[in-house]
């Protein structure tokens, strides 16, 4: 008898500047939730969004918020076959610090992506044209990513669950000072 198997869920945020059709897109990741059998979740690449240990987070980097400093590459190159970027498809220097052996590179030493624990971030914004390189590559990345893949989320977690705790305390006491100054300045 044969069992099918159920494939989690996939949520594809779109943005603007995002040229791939929603669907491709989720009919690549279908791949990647259906080898890890966990959810994945599709959309523009933010710092420290924080880490979730049930589920895949694929980012791309867009330069819609000019956050990073672009630059152009002109082809990406694996396994001798050249893909031609347009002008749109740039490099953006997110400044992600992975090792190296967590990192997706071209023939050419170019980083894809890099995989921190359960994140793809992808530092080229392959969506910004529809063109069959960016749906290739992001292929590419999506299939190299799954070994690379890692759920011991426990250190992370608690050190982002401190990080919260940190910016909460602080948020609460900036809140206290100004709420003080504002009535030590109320007329009587």
């Amino acid at each position: 008898m044969n069992e099918s198997k159920t494939i989690p869920s996939i949520t594809v945020h779109t943005w603007p500047n995002m040229a791939i059709p929603e669907m491709e897109i989720q009919n690549i990741l279908t791949f990647l939730a259906y080898k890890t059998n966990k959810p994945v979740t599709f959309r523009w690449y933010a710092e420290d969004e924080g880490y979730c240990e049930n589920s895949i987070s694929v980012r791309i980097a867009t330069s819609a918020g000019g956050l990073w400093k672009a630059g152009k590459t002109d082809t990406v190159r694996l396994a001798r076959k050249t893909y031609v970027l347009s002008e749109k498809q740039v490099t953006l220097d997110i400044g992600i610090d992975v090792p190296e052996e967590k990192r997706i590179l071209d023939d050419d030493f170019l980083t894809l992506a890099y995989v921190d624990h359960n994140r793809i971030i992808i530092p080229i914004e392959l969506t910004a044209t529809d063109n069959q390189e960016g749906t290739a590559l992001l292929a590419y990345v999506i299939e190299r990513a799954i070994d690379l893949l890692d759920f011991s989320m426990t250190e992370k977690l608690i050190e982002q669950r401190e990080k919260l705790s940190k910016q909460f305390c602080e948020a609460f006491v900036r809140g206290v000072k100004r709420r003080i100054a504002d009535r030590e300045n109320l007329p009587y």
